[in-house]
């Protein structure tokens, strides 16, 4: 099995810190974890999802579900300011036709909740 390095790396991170803070609680071990996926970071879900498996293996998230909701893609156009949700970062805008625009959401990887089983 080939996985991505992006993805990997995020998985491997994600599992670091959820496992800090889940030492520093006192649990047990980690449960489920929860992010929100912006389309706009290129991450791609399914190969985050793979990576997260790996990258659990021998922590307290080794039996943990990854549960990941992707986030749209909304942008504000460079020309005229409207907001409008995307399919790719270079999408025209619906009121003026412009390409492309600042991502005003989708482009971050939030860590949503965290399920832990202490005690």
């Amino acid at each position: 099995m080939i996985l991505p390095l992006h993805e990997f790396s995020l998985a491997m991170q994600l599992v670091k810190v959820v496992e800090r803070k889940a030492n520093e609680m006192g649990a047990k071990s980690i449960i489920r974890i929860k992010v929100r996926v912006g389309l706009a970071t290129t991450i791609v879900p399914e190969f985050l999802s793979e990576a997260f498996n790996v990258a659990k293996l021998g922590t307290l998230a080794e039996d943990a579900e990854l549960e990941i909701e992707v986030e749209p893609i909304k942008l504000s156009c460079w020309n005229c300011g409207n907001e409008f949700e995307a399919e790719g970062l270079f999408s025209k805008c619906c009121l003026c036709g412009s390409v492309g625009g600042k991502v005003v959401s989708g482009g971050e990887v939030i860590v949503e909740q965290v399920e832990l089983k202490v005690g």
